[in-house]
């Protein structure tokens, strides 16, 4: 994801204005670009603009892929097409997935459910998510 041609680095505020600034220089086309979620370690973050206000949505990280409106995508471009092709589908349901807040929640991309041995400890947080946390600290270089 890191490298993919259409990832921004900043924050949120920032992907926003660079976004903003694509969509000045060519208004026919619709900006979007992925970016790390600070909100929701472990997660990306599609911004897109298709007229003049942005727009975010959540990209999960699950063992198979990504996890983008209730769907697993193997790889970035299948979960680009999908969303070029689905853009004005309602995402209002698929944005219910995610609750804001609960990074868990959107790191499991219902994981809890299947085979995966999750070894719940004593405060309720599996080893699997510590474990794909400490990795996505150290993937972006965040300290927890």
């Amino acid at each position: 994801m890191l490298n993919f041609r259409k990832f921004k680095n900043g924050t949120k505020a920032e992907v926003d204005e660079q976004l903003k600034q694509e969509k000045d220089e060519y208004p026919n086309r619709i900006a979007y670009g992925f970016g790390i979620s600070y909100e929701h370690p472990g997660t990306f973050i599609l911004s897109y603009i298709r007229s003049t206000n942005p727009h975010h949505e959540f990209v999960a990280i699950h063992p198979k892929g990504f996890k983008f409106r209730k769907q697993i995508f193997e790889n970035i471009e299948l979960l680009v097409s999908y969303f070029q092709n689905h853009i004005n589908d309602n995402v209002a349901l698929a944005k219910s997935s995610i609750k804001v807040g609960s990074v868990s929640d959107s790191l499991s991309g219902g994981w809890r459910n299947s085979n995966v041995d999750q070894h719940t400890e004593s405060n309720g947080i599996s080893r699997t998510l510590k474990v794909l946390y400490f990795d996505a600290f150290n993937l972006f270089n965040i300290c927890p």
